[in-house]
């Protein structure tokens, strides 16, 4: 059905299903985006509509009429049956393209672009183990300063403690467990902060295409920072420690008064 109003032609037509999602089309939940949400009709209903289009609106006296029948296309999409490969898929865009006659239109190999982004985020990956890394260095030579400047401050403690009876390998335990409740403590707190503001960004970024929410969390470099941490942990912690380690009881007490 359709009918003249204030805006030009309406047509009005039956729904016969609603799409969330689609490829290459553009679908939203909010009726702010209703007037510019796309429809998925037949090709013949297309035609019928623009002819019908055209034969109200001024177009009829500045363009020919187009061909019974015809309807523009924007876009195409093709599949190729069955798995091929990239030479493949490359041999038919090659084909393709002796057929257009402007550079205008372009034919894209999607799963090449899929496979190129793939490389592209592999590579974005392996920078960020490069940094971590990096940063994990910087951080064994912080922790280090700040455990040698402890272990100095608390030479008479350690002392103490193996005047009391503990080995020296118990001694150290004790400032290497409190080396990792300080780094677990760290690291616990920079993930559940990571994680609140990746869902944030997620959320903020999936709030207008009303995409369902996905994380993503890269667990091979949250495994290596992890790794990493542990490691700065050990090396942090004996490094300083091994001086008193190797020194006698009395001695360690004495230099450090």
């Amino acid at each position: 059905a359709e009918y003249m109003g204030t805006l030009g032609l309406l047509q009005l037509g039956k729904a016969r299903a609603v799409v969330s999602k689609f490829p290459g089309f553009f679908f939203s939940s909010y009726r702010q985006f209703a007037p510019f949400s796309p429809i998925l009709v037949r090709h013949d209903s297309y035609a019928d509509a623009l002819a019908r289009a055209y034969n109200v609106s001024t177009l009829n006296s500045q363009l020919e009429a187009p061909p019974a029948g015809y309807a523009p296309k924007g876009s195409v999409l093709v599949r190729m049956a069955g798995r091929k490969s990239g030479s493949d898929r490359e041999t038919l865009i090659n084909g393709m393209r002796n057929f257009f006659s402007t550079d205008e239109i372009q034919v894209i190999d999607v799963l090449g672009l899929i496979a190129s982004t793939s490389v592209a985020l592999d590579m974005i990956q392996l920078f960020f183990v490069v940094v971590a890394g990096i940063t994990s260095m910087l951080c064994c030579l912080v922790l280090l300063l700040a455990f040698a400047a402890n272990m100095r401050e608390n030479a008479w403690e350690f002392g103490v403690l193996r005047a009391v009876g503990l080995s020296a390998a118990e001694a150290f335990r004790v400032y290497l467990w409190e080396a990792f409740a300080l780094v677990s403590a760290a690291s616990v707190m920079g993930v559940v902060i990571g994680l609140v503001v990746a869902c944030t960004l997620t959320l903020q970024m999936g709030l207008f295409p009303a995409q369902p929410f996905e994380l993503s969390v890269p667990v091979v470099l949250l495994a290596v920072v992890l790794g990493l941490s542990g490691i700065v942990t050990v090396l942090g912690s004996w490094l300083p420690a091994r001086r008193l380690m190797n020194k006698e009881i009395a001695i360690a007490i004495k230099d450090a008064g």
